[in-house]
């Protein structure tokens, strides 16, 4: 019977961020669909242009979702009754832009987001270009943590660590985001004009898995 060691290696790896993630939320609403979706339209092109005119392509504005829905809400009819009103449709399209960070070109678009569009919502988050150098280093970090507490308890029960037979690794979304928190509120256009000269250093990505190891002990 072949003896062996199963070791869980945990591993970790961080970099610094170096490009920045702006992640919009619009909505309309109308009565006639026609309508709201015209609404729609007339938004993300308002905001696609506002971001041409600071120099990105029409491309680099991504849609990460697109949703319609009929929206009600509850009301009492005469009879002391509540019923459901019909109240518009209302479309959602939630997009994505991505660059190199750099506070001045950060300032800049978040600037001229806020005084072209009525009411932005969005959201600010910090990230590496590089996801997969990232991951690479935790997998070889994992992978030494397992091999250096294999060979401590080799040693200390007086057997050889032998030939690799097996590795288990699961490979899940690892979030890749730095923790800073980097909050926009409603109606922010002055504030973002007064705070282009605000330097920020976002914290380091981080990121940690295990992975687990069998080797032969003789």
């Amino acid at each position: 019977m072949t003896r062996t060691i199963k070791i869980t290696g945990k591993g970790s790896a961080s970099a610094a961020p170096d490009s920045v993630e702006i992640y919009l939320y619009l909505k309309a609403m109308d009565m006639v669909y026609d309508k709201a979706f015209a609404l729609a339209k007339e938004q993300t092109e308002q905001l696609r242009a506002v971001l041409i005119s600071i120099g990105f392509d029409k491309k680099d504005l991504k849609t990460t979702n697109f949703n319609v829905n009929t929206e009600y809400k509850e009301v009492k009819n005469k009879k002391d009754e509540w019923q459901d009103i019909f109240v518009g449709y209302q479309v959602r399209h939630n997009l994505k832009l991505k660059f190199p960070f750099d506070n001045d070109r950060l300032a800049e678009v978040l600037h001229h987001i806020a005084t072209g569009m009525t009411d932005p919502q969005m959201d600010v988050k910090f990230t590496v270009s590089d996801r997969r150098d990232l991951e690479t280093k935790l997998l070889i970090s994992a992978t030494k943590n397992a091999k250096e507490k294999a060979i401590v308890l080799c040693e200390a029960a007086g057997v050889t660590l032998g030939d690799l037979l097996s590795i288990d690794y699961s490979w899940t979304d690892i979030n890749v985001f730095s923790p800073t928190d980097f909050s926009m509120g409603y109606n922010n256009s002055r504030i973002l004009s007064v705070n282009e000269g605000i330097g920020i250093e976002p914290e380091d990505v981080k990121v940690a898995d295990t992975a687990t190891f069998i080797w032969q002990i003789q």
